[in-house]
């Protein structure tokens, strides 16, 4: 926690100052927000302010229990002196000041921090030399303690990663690799320090240049790549693992094994001995196989020493099916005062402690104590017994005043705290439940005082009497009061004493417009009534008495007074000990900020339009749904103007929205903060490819490796281009999808059919909206029909959900519907190539758990920006643009939407545990293919000109999807007839025998290889039988302007007129310039230009010769 003068502490803002820490965690900040993360200004500043210090006065800084105060000194300020070099605000003049004290220096870390500061600060001189000198100060081991948390596997591992962010020394990069392998190898267990420090440096030479390959025990083909790759092993394969580096670069390796011990490991010394207990919450022994979902359960842990432990961390991980109470949410959590004697005297056990520190983590319950000897330390924390995807937490997300203006949070009996009925009913009303609405004692005693003073002044009321009052009001005479009673009667007579109590719970008066408990605890306390102290359910219970002049917000000490006489008359009555009264009266009147719930303002209001009930329960997780509106509030300074955002999260295993953010900011109107863009209808760009490609899997018309064609078309008055306005060849589907190309997308489009593929994704729930009610066209997978972000994380599920679409719930009670929209094998490869896992690895190194897999989207004219990703327990949707449609140019989705998708997809991580596995199903095998066939061929095949390995759906190997005109001479199987000479002839010359070679489809030609073209591949003509209309003994050339030639315009003219020819050759001619088509087919063209610029010029025949030539226009 960061101190007041801008240092760090371990525990809290008031702990002693750690300088080092300090340091460290300034990195980690500077080095978010670099990587584009949120982070707090203000702590950097006041931060950097407090290292600025430290390099300027190290006389300042106080490291108890150092080993070596001078190195500690030195540790610390080269430290501080990187982060703030980093931020170019490290004075040169204090770090050749620190340069001056070297020597201090008892590991080579600090020399090497210390370099990179003065490199970068600009004096390369000193710097070097002291880089130089960092290689050859290994750390002192004999310093056990330097206040630095390092260790020398630490320290070699921050070395190697500066080095290769900073790109110094290649070489001692590998000494010092080797080094870190054989120390983290030789290691039984890692720090906390260290295991950052090694992830930082497997994180900074993960993409360093150069392919691996290795032979394994688990897999009979050797593994090959370029990146790092990660194998799951079950315990027979790693008990006879073998890993043999079978190429020609370094190979790191690293084994995690992790288990269950049959037997409990011994601990390192027996100093401390830690036990567990499970019990209810009446103090009693509790088995977990007892408990139900929602229970709680108390966990007492008792902490033995043989010998005093000052600084003991106590770290219980959750027993499987356990969730901590959360204490930090009011309405989640639940007081333990109200429990038995034994848990109380636990209780004070633990208040005898000496704790220093406590956290509730998703996981783990952690506790830093003092441990005497002999004397056993008592920990106690709440948890509770979960089914996943079950728990809701109730907090309020949003409110609605009714038409009267009155603000009425509807609750039940069991909606309330136990306390506040007690205080309510032994307060207002002791005889409630067993008087028929009046009762007679205290009418007669208030008919008395009433008649012997002239005036009201006592109402002898009851419960039931002043729900009359308040659904049938009546002014305060004798005639009100004999209206009022017959309203009581009436009430007992048609509703049941807890229809009455409800009632009353619903609609009592607490100040200004608010009604009932639930309005009144959330407004005054910010918690729900179910978790009310004796102190405020006394308050709360005699508010409606006179809610404007007890009101505790402008009346604290009214509202004080008249708790104080509950709280008595509750000890009288003996409901409530003494000793709680004690306690409850010493309580000030604590108010929580006046605020009333704001979450999720968009999704309630739309949910407000859906439901006609007064209490809309929805799937919201308001913790999560908090932190998306605070990451949108983020994000808003990084927004262009007049630009907002959406954000929607689906818990794809029970489809339940987790999420939803419709607009960066409800209230600016510059942003159109009013407007949902969850469902608003937007061009959702390439995020539609994806679906196609799965469809077409299962339709068997291609399979992941299969050839598709890049390359320029035109079809009607369409053409398609790529993002990047450039084209890329042949081209396999799971590298056009990664890369998301347009032109395969628009292949595949057209095999399947537009209309089609519209008709199956508003057959899941996703209506594609077409303009002006067009019918279904190529259009649709570029982003011509527009869609909604809701609908689009929807049809998303499928990926997740074994090829079938969810619909989403709003509310728990909605029934979990779903439709098949693909198989599981084809939503299980396309999830694995969106996750950028195409290549067909074994089982045992597949991760069990699917990593994030994700699609972007890009609209036309740079209108809108989409991501959609998938982890294991979400799908996750982002839209970024201007609501009003307007473009902003440079917006795309990997640039505008990728970022808060990752944003997202980290705060999901941290929240989740036990994620559901993503085995492979069996549907999908592995199979190698053949380019340009598309299927597979045996070893030496002359007609395998490129292998591939492969998933395969159903083992189906579909030959190579052609486009609609590559017919005959175009397309792949090329019919040959070949002499005894083996050279092509006629098909009626003497003995010719036919052959059938597989060509590349001919649009491909200009990105193929000299040797794989056409002119190349093909048998030579036979000059003594030649093949019917063939020319191609003559080479193809191009005539008419020669290479590099410049254009000029004639005076006056518009345009240059170009006549050119082509001569030789064999067949039609294909003309392109500068990549695009051109209409003509004939052996000449004549081109009518323009512009001015570079121009080239390409024309190709029928079997795959090419004559190019370049000029320039002026």
């Amino acid at each position: 926690m960061q101190r007041d003068n801008g240092g760090f502490a371990l525990w809290d803002k008031n702990g002693d100052e750690e300088y080092w820490l300090t340091a460290y965690v300034l990195d980690f900040l500077v080095r978010a927000g670099e990587q584009g993360y949120s982070v707090p200004t203000d702590a950097i500043n006041r931060g950097n302010e407090r290292l600025l210090r430290y390099l300027q006065d190290p006389g300042m800084m106080s490291i108890p229990y150092a080993d070596n105060l001078k190195a500690s000194k030195f540790a610390v300020q080269s430290y501080a002196a990187l982060v703030l070099a980093r931020q170019q605000k490290a004075p040169l003049g204090a770090l050749r000041e620190i340069w001056e004290h070297r020597a201090d220096a008892a590991s080579g870390l600090p020399l090497l921090q210390l370099g990179v500061a003065l490199k970068t600060m600009g004096d390369a001189t000193r710097g070097e030399e002291s880089i130089a000198l960092a290689l050859k100060t290994p750390r002192n081991d004999e310093l056990k303690w330097l206040g630095d948390y390092g260790s020398p596997l630490r320290d070699n591992a921050l070395m190697l990663s500066l080095l290769e962010e900073n790109k110094l020394l290649p070489d001692e990069q590998n000494t010092l690799l080797n080094t870190l392998s054989q120390q983290a190898f030789g290691e039984r267990w890692l720090s906390t320090q260290e295991s950052n420090a090694l992830f930082l440096a497997a994180r900074t030479i993960q993409d360093l240049p150069g392919k691996w390959q290795a032979q394994t025990s688990f897999s009979a083909e050797p593994l090959t790549g370029e990146k790092t790759l990660n194998s799951n092993l079950n315990s027979d394969q790693l008990a006879t693992l073998q890993v043999r580096n079978s190429g020609d670069q370094p190979l790191w390796l690293r084994v995690d094994a992790s288990g269950y011990p049959q037997s409990a490991p011994l601990p390192a010394n027996n100093v401390l001995q830690i036990e567990r207990h499970i019990l209810g919450t009446d103090g009693k022994s509790k088995s977990l196989d007892s408990l139900r979902s929602g229970d709680l359960v108390l966990v007492w842990l008792q902490v033995k020493a043989s010998n005093s432990v000052p600084d003991a961390l106590v770290v219980d991980l959750l027993p499987a099916g356990l969730e901590l109470e959360n204490q930090n949410l009011a309405n989640g959590s639940a007081s333990l005062e109200q429990s038995g004697g034994e848990v109380q005297n636990l209780l004070n056990q633990m208040q005898q402690a000496s704790i220093k520190h406590i956290e509730f983590r998703d996981d783990r319950f952690v506790a830093a104590v003092a441990v005497d000897e002999y004397q056993p330390v008592t920990l106690v924390y709440l948890a509770r017994a979960v089914t996943p995807g079950t728990y809701q937490d109730g907090t309020p997300l949003w409110r609605f005043a009714d038409a009267d203006g009155i603000w009425r949070y509807p609750v039940t009996i069991e909606d309330v705290s136990p306390r506040y009925l007690e205080a309510l009913i032994n307060y207002e009303d002791r005889w409630f439940w067993k008087h028929p609405g009046v009762n007679p004692f205290s009418v007669a005693r208030a008919a008395w005082q009433d008649l012997t003073s002239g005036r009201v002044i006592s109402g002898g009321s009851t419960l039931t009497m002043q729900v009359a009052r308040l659904l049938d009001p009546h002014p305060k005479t004798f005639g009100g009061k004999i209206r009022q009673l017959w309203r009581a009667l009436q009430l007992e007579w048609h509703l049941s004493k807890r229809e009455i109590l409800t009632l009353y719970l619903n609609r009592a008066p607490f100040g200004g417009t608010l009604q009932g408990i639930g309005a009144a605890s959330w407004a005054y306390l910010g918690k729900s009534p179910a978790n009310l102290s004796y102190s405020e359910a006394a308050m709360l219970a005699v508010l409606p008495q006179a809610p404007s002049r007890l009101r505790p917000d402008r009346w604290p000490e009214r509202a004080e007074a008249a708790r104080n006489k509950v709280l008595e008359r509750m000890a009288v009555q003996g409901v409530w000990s003494r000793e709680q009264v004690k306690e409850s009266r010493e309580e000030p009147i604590w108010l929580a900020p006046r605020q009333m719930p704001q979450l999720a303002p968009l999704f309630s209001r739309m949910m407000l339009g859906k439901s006609k009930s007064d209490k809309i329960v929805t799937t919201l997780d308001a913790g999560l749904q908090r932190r998306l509106e605070e990451l949108a509030q983020n994000w808003k300074g990084r927004l262009p103007p007049r630009s907002s955002l959406a954000m929607i999260v689906v818990d794809h295993t029970d489809m339940r929205v987790r999420g939803w953010v419709g607009s960066v900011d409800l209230n600016d109107d510059s942003r159109f903060g009013h407007v949902d863009m969850v469902n608003a209808i937007r061009s959702p760009g390439s995020v539609l490819k994806p679906f196609v490609y799965g469809l077409a899997l299962d339709e068997g018309l291609i399979h992941p490796a299969s050839l598709l064609q890049d390359v320029p078309r035109r079809t009607g008055d369409y053409r398609p281009g790529n993002f990047d306005s450039g084209f890329h060849g042949p081209i396999s589907m799971s590298e056009a999808l990664v890369r998301s190309l347009n032109l395969p997308a628009v292949q595949v489009l057209e095999a399947y059919g537009p209309k089609r593929f519209a008709a199956k994704l508003r057959n899941v729930g996703l209506p594609l909206y077409l303009p002006n009610g067009g019918a279904p066209n190529l259009s649709l997978i570029l982003g011509g029909a527009g869609a909604k972000l809701e609908d689009m994380a929807a049809a998303y599920t499928a990926f997740a959900r074994h090829g079938k679409a969810g619909k989403l719930r709003l509310q728990p009670d909605d029934p979990l519907l779903e439709r098949p929209l693909m198989s599981s094998g084809a939503a299980w490869i396309i999830r694995r190539i969106m996750a950028d896992e195409a290549q067909p690895l074994p089982d045992s190194a597949l991760p069990r758990v699917a990593p994030l897999a994700w699609k972007t989207g890009t609209s036309y004219g740079y209108r809108d920006a989409w991501a959609i990703g998938v982890n294991a327990r979400y799908v996750i949707g982002i839209w970024t643009g201007r609501p009003d449609g307007t473009p902003v140019v440079g917006q795309f989705g990997f640039a505008s939407a990728v970022p808060l998708l990752n944003q997202v997809n980290n705060i999901l991580l941290s929240r989740s545990a036990n994620l559901p596995e993503d085995p492979r199903p069996n549907s999908v095998t592995r199979g190698v293919i053949c380019w340009p066939g598309g299927q597979s061929l045996p070893e030496g095949d002359g007609n395998c000109r490129r292998r591939l390995a492969t998933w395969l759906l159903d083992g189906s190997q579909p030959p190579t999807l052609l486009l609609p005109e590559q017919e005959g001479i175009n397309g792949i199987r090329f019919p040959i007839w070949l002499d005894e000479n083996g050279k092509r002839v006629a098909a009626d010359c003497p003995q010719a025998r036919q052959e059938m070679i597989n060509v590349w489809p001919l649009p491909l030609e200009p990105w193929l290889p000299a040797s794989e073209r056409r002119a190349v591949r093909l048998p030579p003509a036979s000059t003594i039988c030649p093949p019917y209309g063939h020319d191609a003994q003559l080479p193809l050339q191009l005539t008419g302007v020669r290479d590099g030639a410049i254009i000029k315009r004639l005076p006056g003219a518009a345009e240059a007129t170009l006549p050119l020819q082509s001569s030789g050759g064999a067949g039609e001619r294909w003309w392109f310039l500068n990549g695009e088509p051109l209409t003509e087919r004939g052996r000449n063209v004549t081109l009518h230009l323009t512009d001015k610029g570079d121009y080239q010029l390409l024309v190709m025949d029928d079997v795959g010769q090419i004559a190019t030539v370049k000029f320039v226009m002026q």
